[in-house]
């Protein structure tokens, strides 16, 4: 589910850019399901900053496509 969230939120900067157009440097506040390399560079890449708690240890080395829920 979390994958399909995060692909949400892109989408939705994609389809109306004014939301991080028109406020650059924005902060998005999230839980500790929102991670990975790809989805933190697409935020960069529309000027978003991730902010979330870190994850347990044993949890980083999963991606959000092996992540058990």
């Amino acid at each position: 589910m979390t994958l399909a969230v995060m692909q949400a939120l892109l989408d939705i900067f994609a389809a109306e850019p004014v939301l991080v157009k028109t406020r650059p440097g924005q902060t998005l506040l999230a839980d500790k399901n929102y991670y990975g390399r790809k989805f933190e560079r697409q935020l960069a890449e529309v000027d978003v900053q991730l902010l979330r708690p870190a994850r347990p240890p044993q949890a980083r080395h999963r991606t959000p496509s092996t992540e058990r829920h």
